[in-house]
Order: structure tokens, then sequence, then C-alpha cells
């Protein structure tokens, strides 16, 4: 079994009950289990090549969702016109479509897909930290439905999450994101014991 099998075979697993952390170095860490962090300890620097058709974050955001915002090389900076920055996004991985968000939560921001359909980021600043929910979108949801994102179909919706998340780290670093600390799996819990705040 290869590196890419065990990693693979891991994140079925453990699934959305860890957070792995991406440091701006790059090497992963996980956290949430004593026993999930030693399995993972042999795969921390391994890379995963995510099995999407890797969509940009477009620059064609929903004009409704545009007209409110100035847009540089690093998408992490993008500032409202009236000064306020970044705080959320959303990101489809199948189509790309890019929606931000100043301040509220993510459905305040409605885009041409489901809710569900959005890879959904949560800026922190203070520790320039991006985190990320777990992703599950309506056609896992449905299985019925053709699977543009996710191309091999025996891996599920562990794998799948996981691929979003990792696509979505890789497509901010495409678009500036340098220097930033990447968490996927985040909870609400999780985000109160980071920032102390309850307003997730």
């Amino acid at each position: 079994m290869n590196d890419q099998d065990l990693l693979s075979q891991f994140i079925r697993k453990w699934g959305n009950k860890v957070s792995y952390v991406r440091p701006p170095e790059g090497v992963r860490t996980v956290l949430g289990s004593d026993e999930a962090a030693w399995e993972f300890l042999p795969l921390a620097g391994i890379e995963k090549e995510a099995r999407v058709h890797h969509p940009p974050f477009t620059r064609d955001i929903e004009p409704a969702n545009a007209k409110f915002w100035e847009i540089g090389e690093d998408i992490l900076q993008a500032k409202m016109l009236n000064g306020t920055t970044l705080y959320k996004f959303s990101w489809n991985p199948v189509t790309g479509e890019f929606l931000l968000l100043g301040f509220g939560h993510h459905a305040d921001v409605r885009g041409k897909a489901p809710f569900d359909d959005y890879v959904r980021g949560i800026l922190l600043p203070q520790q320039k930290k991006v985190v990320f929910r777990p992703f599950y979108p309506t056609w896992m949801q449905n299985r019925s439905t053709v699977q543009q994102f996710h191309e091999d179909s025996e891996g599920g919706v562990e794998e799948v999450s996981f691929d979003a998340q990792h696509a979505a780290e890789q497509a901010l670093k495409a678009h500036g994101a340098k220097g930033w600390t990447f968490q996927y799996n985040i909870t609400n819990r999780d985000l109160e014991e980071m920032t102390g705040q309850n307003r997730w």
C-alpha cells in the first residue's frame, strides 16, 4: 500500500472526527484524538492530490455580491467599499464560484448552487488562520446526482470533504494567502476555544 492509499484509508476512518492543521510551512498535523494523531504521524508530510477539476476562484462573482467589494491580487485582502475586511467566504469546488462576506453568517450570501455545495471558510486575522467547515454537498446527499467533483466512486463523504477543503486551500494559495495557517473540519466549539467568542 502506497502513501496516498494510507492517507485515504486514514481519512475514511477518521473523516470529520479530527481537524487537520497546515501551518505556512506546509507540514500537516491532526487534532482531536491521540490515537488519530499517532496514526497520522507517518502521513503528515504527504500531499494529497484533491480529486477535483481544480476550478479557480472565479472573478465572476454574483453581481449582487461583487458590487460591494474591491478585490486585489490577494483574495484574502478583499475589502468592502466601506472598508470592512473579508470575514467569511464560500467556494463551490465544482464551478469555482466564490462568495464574499464581511460580517454575519454564510447563509446571508447565496450563490447559484445549494448552500451545502460550498466549502465554507472563516478568516481569523489575529491568528492569521483560515478555517474550513466540513463539506457535505447535495450531490453526495443524493447519490443519483452526477458527481462532477468526485471522480473516484469508491471514496466516501469523508474523502470528498477532505478533498474539497484541500482544494480550497490550494485555490486560496494560488490567489495570495501567503503566510496563513489552514485548519480543516472546524466546529463551533473549536472556534469558541480559539477565539473566546460564540458568535459563529
